[in-house]
């Protein structure tokens, strides 16, 4: 197969991905997983690591999955590690590596207070691959705005409920039938089986009302 016609279909499915990283909303490991191996076929690398900042610099993902268990990639890491620091400061870093080979390092932007950095190894067209993976680079953003809004969402949800709730016991005015009210409805709104409400008096719990 020619490779232009390589390049196009590679291309394609990277479009197709990157469509999906857009409105991801499932958990962070996850995301970055396919996040890094987006990244590393729109700009061709044979390996690449995903390296987050703490106290030290430290490898948290790697593309191929496999790449950390294999001694060979030892020199690698280490070469992404030392660009770690200096990426982070100035966004994106590439470096002539060995053979003909360029270490290519990205910063990108994950949770506030948290250091992401991506290397990758490109054997050709360095230039374009930084080019293509600086696109990229705020995808990681986009992800983050997604959770932000989610929680939003879920916090103003349960607020609701919880006025919602409140509203409906102030409708009572004796204990027995709030009582009754407020177990009923945290069954009904919880998928309870049964839900129970009693008084703690030292070892005992003396029960006073229960659903339905």
């Amino acid at each position: 197969m020619p490779a232009e016609v390589r390049n196009a279909q590679r291309f394609a499915q990277a479009a197709s991905r990157l469509e999906e990283l857009c409105e991801f909303d499932g958990s962070q490991r996850a995301f970055w997983t396919a996040c890094l191996r987006l990244l590393a076929e729109v700009s061709g690398a044979k390996v690449a690591l995903l390296l987050q900042g703490e106290q030290e610099w430290k490898a948290a993902l790697a593309w191929p999955a496999n790449l950390l268990g294999e001694e060979n990639a030892l020199p690698f890491l280490e070469a992404a590690l030392a660009l770690s620091a200096p990426c982070f400061a100035q966004g994106a870093l590439s470096q002539l590596w060995h053979e003909g080979a360029w270490l290519l390092a990205l910063r990108l932007q994950g949770e506030e207070e948290e250091k992401w950095v991506a290397v990758f190894c490109v054997t050709a067209a360095a230039e374009d691959a930084m080019d293509r993976l600086r696109l990229l680079a705020h995808v990681p953003a986009l992800y983050r705005l997604r959770l932000e809004v989610s929680r939003s969402e879920i916090a103003v949800s349960h607020f609701a409920s919880v006025l919602d709730l409140g509203a409906q016991l102030n409708a009572h005015r004796r204990f027995l039938a709030v009582a009754m009210t407020f177990c009923n409805e945290l069954a009904a709104r919880h998928q309870c089986d049964r839900t129970s409400l009693g008084w703690l008096s030292g070892e005992y719990v003396r029960l006073r009302a229960i659903s339905h």
